[in-house]
């Protein structure tokens, strides 16, 4: 399986350069283990599902730094909590910066441990699932923002039509997408799925309902790009509504879902508050409601909800590459149902972002944008509808047509 090089990279070399440990995170399979043995190819890598590593450890956190010098990477780090002293002692002693690279999936327990022991020793990066740009080798690792300088430095991308449609059904995952041996999808994300629900979950918590949580997920899916109703999906699976909101802390923070949040401005009360759901892997998603070709996907009745899932999903990547995990992603939504799909701020300017399956944009998608003028007290950016059509079209003045290609 030939390795792809990710857009993470640039951050890594930047926090290795200013912290003694740099910590790899994100959500299990996303190759967290494969881009450190590939980046750092010169350094030991131990592995703690290694049980003779993990006793090692138990015994005497001292010990096993005598026998294993800095700098090294060390791979599952969940599993050794009592390591994080040491590792902080060690790095103290050796007052060098990049000396410890360390992985994790298990977030909860994971970042308790890295805030109470290693703060301000450590970058945190969290790696996704592969990027559009990573999966086609395009050389460009900027945020997406609908700007003149962002959309001149994407002129050269396209991607056919029929091959976003492809990845989206694929998903992020980088042995699907490199591995030419893994020929049934269904079977991975089941087993994905399964694993995820009994290790992982488990760890988390040992009274949670897996088989409930399993159909709490699948239930979740069919909501993508809705309003969250915790009351209706609570009814639906015979649960309570701080069970669910339980079960939706515990996949936003293992980093299966995200919650998109409505912008909200003080000068108006008329403003939604519920979050919208979105999943960080379309191809996850895609299994778990039965789409499982291009032509039912593309066609199917969800076809717009998971196309901007999609979208926000690829944005969100752009911006967790670049260390902003505090993504300033919100949608918009009055109790006038004026909506607009995405909206990202960034130094004080609103973006208002539409996002359309057809290939033909025109004014009228873009006519909730004039909502925004009421928040008088910040600047309003241009406006992008996102599309399959597949150059770039100024529709206004101040409202242009961007490729999908161009995420």
């Amino acid at each position: 399986m030939n390795y792809i090089i990710r857009n993470c990279e640039k951050l890594v070399k930047k926090l290795e350069k200013m912290y003694g440990a740099v910590l790899i995170t994100g959500p299990r399979r996303t190759g967290k283990t494969t881009f450190c043995k590939n980046y750092k190819k010169s350094l030991p890598l131990l592995n703690f599902d290694d049980f003779t590593l993990r006793e090692s450890v138990n015994i005497s956190p001292n010990s096993f730094f005598l026998d294993n010098k800095l700098p090294l990477i060390l791979d599952e780090i969940q599993r050794v909590p009592q390591i994080f002293l040491q590792v902080k002692y060690e790095l103290d002693k050796a007052d060098k910066k990049g000396q410890v690279f360390m992985t994790g999936s298990q977030a909860f327990s994971l970042m308790k441990n890295v805030s109470e022991s290693l703060a301000g020793r450590i970058g945190i990066v969290t790696l996704l699932g592969l990027s559009q740009k990573e999966k086609f080798g395009i050389d460009f690792y900027e945020p997406f923002l609908p700007t003149d300088s962002y959309i001149k430095k994407c002129k050269n991308i396209h991607i056919d039509y029929d091959e976003i449609w492809q990845q989206i059904l694929l998903g992020g995952m980088p042995e699907l997408f490199a591995n030419n041996e893994i020929t049934d999808r269904k079977l991975y994300w089941s087993n994905y799925i399964a694993t995820y629900v009994e290790r992982d979950v488990r760890e988390i918590s040992n009274i949670i309902d897996t088989t409930k949580f399993a159909k709490f997920i699948s239930l979740l899916a069919a909501e993508c790009g809705s309003l969250l109703n915790y009351t209706n999906i609570a009814n639906d699976l015979n649960l309570t509504v701080p069970t669910i909101e339980k079960y939706i802390s515990i996949l936003e923070t293992s980093q299966i879902i995200y919650l998109l949040k409505p912008y909200s401005n003080n000068l108006s009360k008329r403003l939604i508050k519920t979050p919208k759901v979105y999943f960080f892997d379309t191809g996850l998603l895609c299994h778990l409601l039965h789409w499982n070709t291009i032509e039912t996907l593309r066609n199917g009745a969800m076809a717009g909800h998971i196309l901007e899932n999609y979208v926000i999903s690829e944005i969100l990547k752009g911006y967790y590459n670049s260390g902003d995990n505090n993504t300033p992603l919100y949608y918009y939504r009055d109790k006038d149902k004026k909506e607009i799909d995405l909206i990202i701020e960034q130094d004080g300017t609103l973006y208002p972002i539409e996002i359309k399956k057809h290939a033909d944009p025109k004014v009228d998608d873009a006519k909730n944008f004039s909502a925004l003028d009421k928040f008088t007290n910040i600047k309003i950016g241009p406006g992008a509808i996102i599309s399959f059509y597949d150059k770039v079209l100024h529709i206004t003045d101040n409202v242009i047509n961007i490729p999908i290609s161009y995420l």
